[in-house]
């Protein structure tokens, strides 16, 4: 599921006889561009005459709808999304729901790329982690790395993404060195395996291939902590192997050598 904004005119789109002023196929939402810059322009006027407002169920449920539609269309907004985390602290707006209207967001370009977005992700995984990050939900780690490896695939190279993959990692590895759980375990060879694999496939994304190293790096760290079988997989030895086969096939690419050292 995602939301795009679309050029030109809604006719190229949408189905004859259709009225609807937005396009929707199989799970996607696509909002015609000139349309969400008109509705923008609306948003913001709106907004700023009631968001000081004395907060009523109507008035917060206007900021909900219009500081999405404001995010939407500039994700740079800093006021907009200062008022939706107001929304979150007052229990208006759920930290999941959220996260899952960021997810969304971040899965166009423009969005994926924008800093402040990645850092209202994380303020969130702290409000709904009830204790800071260590109390974050392996299924919501899941989520956040999901959300990631999608980021970086709408946008190449994407460090706010791979900063935001590193939080969750340290997130995952606080919880293990205070108990080490099967679900947990699983999911830090998960990433492990995933980052390896994304690595193969995008052999110049240099943020990739350092937080690759990275986590190599953080394992050996625990000394043994983690246990025998986690700590040969993800090893030095396994991990130099993996980048040198890389080098062979892909001499000339500097974020591969810049792993292997």
């Amino acid at each position: 599921q995602s939301i795009e904004i679309i050029p030109g005119d809604l006719d190229i789109w949408r189905a004859p006889n259709s009225t609807t002023p937005f396009l929707r196929v199989d799970g996607h939402l696509g909002v015609l561009q000139k349309l969400l810059y008109k509705l923008y322009v609306t948003a913001q006027t709106i907004f700023y005459s009631i968001r000081r407002e004395q907060r009523t169920p109507t008035i917060y449920s206007d900021l909900v709808d219009i500081t999405a539609v404001i995010l939407l269309a500039n994700p740079a907004h800093q006021t907009a999304l200062h008022e939706r985390k107001k929304l979150v602290e007052a229990r208006v707006i759920r930290a999941d729901d959220e996260l899952e209207l960021l997810g969304l967001l971040q899965a166009t370009k423009s969005h994926a790329k924008e800093s402040i977005l990645w850092a209202h992700r994380r303020w969130l995984l702290n409000e709904a982690g009830d204790s800071g990050i260590g109390r974050i939900s392996c299924h919501t780690l899941r989520q956040e790395f999901t959300a990631v490896f999608r980021a970086a695939e709408v946008y190449p190279r994407n460090y706010y993404a791979w900063s935001h993959w590193r939080f969750c990692v340290d997130a995952l590895l606080d919880t293990l060195t205070v108990g080490i759980t099967d679900d947990r375990l699983h999911l830090l060879l998960e990433q492990y395996d995933q980052l390896s694999l994304w690595v193969e496939q995008h052999i110049s994304d240099y943020s990739a291939a350092h937080h690759l190293t990275n986590l190599v790096a953080l394992v050996c760290r625990l000394d043994g902590g983690l246990g025998a079988s986690t700590e040969s997989r993800i090893s030095p030895a396994s991990a130099f192997d993996h980048v040198t086969t890389l080098l062979s096939r892909y001499p000339s690419h500097e974020s591969l050598w810049a792993c292997a050292r």
